[in-house]
């Protein structure tokens, strides 16, 4: 998988942390914590039902709605996360490929990373 970053070499291996970097968002946003606090509570409303949507695209002749769901994940995780971003890109190309064992490989480690995402966004934000 390309574009993750150093320390996330290996996108099998997603960090408890989800790759959350509350400094960056904090920055992206202005530094507006009530605006930090609905991102976050908006990612992990509605990446769950992404997540069904793209994984739909697993066995669909056609895509395109999968390929959406992941661009809107890419879009909604990239403020917290750039190693879930760059799975939710993976995602993408490999529904543009029609490679069925790379979509289901990049959809299960997509999958990781926005559950602990998530899971992080809820402990340290959303408390």
């Amino acid at each position: 998988m390309q574009n993750l970053p150093a320390e996330h070499d290996d996108p099998h291996v997603v960090p408890q942390d989800g790759g959350l970097d509350l400094t960056a968002a904090q920055q992206r946003l202005g530094n507006d914590d009530e605006l930090l606090r609905e991102m976050a509570r908006i990612v992990v409303q509605d990446t769950p039902g992404l997540l069904e949507q793209v994984a739909s695209g697993l066995n669909a002749t056609d895509v395109e709605p999968a390929c959406r769901a992941a661009h809107s994940l890419k879009g909604l995780t990239s403020n917290f996360s750039e190693s879930a971003a760059a799975a939710a890109l993976a995602v993408e190309q490999a529904l543009h490929s029609g490679d069925a064992d790379r979509i289901q490989k990049s959809v299960a480690v997509l999958a990781g990373w926005v559950e602990r995402l998530n899971s992080e966004l809820q402990r340290t934000v959303l408390q």
